[in-house]
């Protein structure tokens, strides 16, 4: 692992980021490893998992009932740090919530590498499970089927993705018309180009979708700077997060 951790003084492969425990990191200019996220980590100390998504679910635990088996479902989760402050946060509620569980994809070996020893170091490999792999919208890779054991517990759902976020959700018509999902954090930088060229589909896309497709009566699309939420209107818990600011920071 000397290979693809970082150096601090206390051990050469891990920084300290206190908000989700022991963090594995790429190191300094390794090429292809963007490593400037590591550097965003070492010189703040916080972790890059959205400041939206952490906003999204503070507000929702605020109203779900205590003791809720919540899960949370993180695709294209690069270090894992989304997964690992979900659980960090859970657990400092001195118990308030149930066997609280995360699983990442990601599709490139080294972050789920990395994902997976942050995951061993602050022992949380029996609620946080890493996955390599390419999501898809259809096959044994999409959402329906890698998911078709969730259950009936409520989650919530992350895709950062390089373009395809819209193309997996349409691969995910069982997990959607469940109800259980309580809300979904979308990356959706349009105006950006893409390193194959292509740009992410506009709010227009995202709203012609989920009118074609029913999903309007059941979810509402909120947008905050450079990501959308997909939120279940009739989910008493979410209903905040249709109109609480989500976009500042900490």
């Amino acid at each position: 692992m000397g290979a693809v951790g970082e150096t601090s003084s206390a051990n050469p492969r891990v920084t300290p980021a206190t908000r989700t425990g022991k963090l594995v990191v790429p190191r300094y200019r390794r090429p292809g490893t963007y490593g400037f996220v590591g550097d965003n980590i070492r010189s703040t100390g916080r972790p890059h998992c959205s400041l939206v998504f952490q906003n999204a679910f503070d507000t929702l635990v605020e109203f779900l009932p205590q003791k809720t088996a919540i899960q949370v479902v993180d695709v294209g989760s690069m270090l894992g740090d989304c997964c690992l402050w979900t659980l960090k946060r859970l657990g400092d509620m001195s118990g308030a919530w149930r066997s609280p569980r995360c699983r990442a994809y990601e599709s490139d070996e080294l972050w789920a590498r990395l994902a997976l020893t942050s995951a061993e170091l602050n022992a949380l490999s029996h609620a946080m499970t890493v996955h390599h792999v390419m999501v898809s919208a259809r096959g044994q890779s999409s959402l329906d089927a890698l998911l078709s054991d969730l259950g009936d517990d409520p989650w919530v759902l992350k895709i950062h993705t390089d373009g395809s976020e819209l193309d997996l959700l349409q691969g995910a018509p069982r997990l959607l018309s469940a109800g259980r999902l309580q809300f979904a954090l979308l990356r959706m930088e349009s105006q950006l180009q893409l390193q194959d060229g292509r740009y992410r589909p506009p709010p227009s896309a995202w709203r012609a979708w989920m009118r074609s497709s029913g999903l309007h009566h059941h979810y509402e699309l909120r947008f905050c700077h450079h990501e959308a939420l997909l939120v279940a209107k009739r989910q008493w818990a979410t209903r905040a997060l249709l109109s609480r600011n989500l976009n500042f920071t900490r």
